[in-house]
This record gives C-alpha cells, structure tokens and sequence, in this order.
C-alpha cells in the first residue's frame, strides 16, 4: 500500500520531504472546505447585544428643537428687561416729575419700608376671629358647669377601693379545690 506524500519506504537522507503538488491541492482544498463551513456556522452564543428601548434613546432633533427653543425664550426675557429697567429709570411723563427721584430696586434688595400689607392678613384675622369665638364656648361651657354638682366624690371614691381592697382580700383566702 502506497502512502501520499512519502518516498516509499525507509528514512530519507536529504531530510524531511517536501509536500507534493497533490498534496498542496488536497490541503487547500480541505482549508477552504473548512471555511466555508465555519461561515455557515450559527454563534452558539448571542452576542450581537440588545437594542435600547425606545424611551432611553435619545432623539438630537428633538434635543436641538427644545435647547433652540429655550434660548429663544432667554432673549425675549432678556430684551423684556431690558425694557422694565428702562421704563424703572424714567423720569415720568414730559412735563412732570416725580419730586423724590426713585430708583428701581436691584434683584435681592428688599424695600426700605413695607407700605404694603400681607397678602394673607384676611385669612389670618379670620382665623383669630373663629379661634375667639371657640375659646368663649369653651369658657361659657365651663362657667355654666361651676353651678352643678361634680360627678366626682372623694368619699365615694375611698368607699370604693375599700371593697376592692375586701375582695381582693376575699379572692386571696379562697383556695382551688383539688380535682
């Protein structure tokens, strides 16, 4: 029996033999029949990753529309005050002037003397108003109970915890019969 790729028989003395022609073909085409075979192969494993929900995906346009829209509105406000400290800084109309220049106030000062009254001064007036009219119930209540006799009598009460004290004492001698 013959065997590829060897001289026939025995050891050579030139060294290792080179493959044949035969043997080069035969090799690539076991190489290239193994390519092919891995391309087919499916991943055992899945490690293409999952796609991001919907909600966590940020969409730029949007961003950009929104950030654009924002800017938009701070230049208004700007220009808007702009305006206000203009107006604040007037004299007043042609002809006439304030006799006590007034100034505006600068943002976090607070005005020398409050001419306002609080916002919520009603509400609290009626509040202490409901509060009074309570506290006079309550004393009306109590004064009219000064006239009646109290539901409590010291002597009745000692009267009582003298029996309690009898029938514990009672309770105590009584011994259980055995069964």
């Amino acid at each position: 029996m013959r065997v590829k790729g060897g001289t026939g028989g025995g050891a050579s003395l030139h060294g290792p033999s080179l493959p044949t022609p035969y043997q080069r073909w035969e090799a690539k085409q076991n190489l290239d029949h193994l390519k092919t075979k891995i391309k087919k192969v499916n991943a055992s494993v899945d490690n293409k990753g999952t796609t991001p929900p919907k909600h966590l995906v940020v969409n730029a346009k949007k961003a950009q529309l929104e950030e654009d829209r924002l800017l938009e509105i701070e230049s208004r406000n700007k220009l808007l005050l702009h305006h206000l400290h203009k107006i604040a800084e007037r004299k007043g109309v042609e002809g006439y002037e304030k006799s006590p220049k007034k100034k505006s106030l600068l943002r976090g000062q607070a005005p020398d003397k409050p001419n306002t009254k609080s916002l919520n001064a009603i509400k609290r007036r009626e509040e202490t108003l409901r509060i009074e009219r309570e506290n006079a119930l309550i004393l009306k209540r109590i004064q009219s109970q000064n006239h009646k006799q109290s539901e409590f009598s010291v002597a009745r009460m000692e009267k009582e915890w003298k029996e309690t004290l009898e029938h514990r004492k009672y309770a105590s001698q009584w011994v259980k019969p055995p069964e």
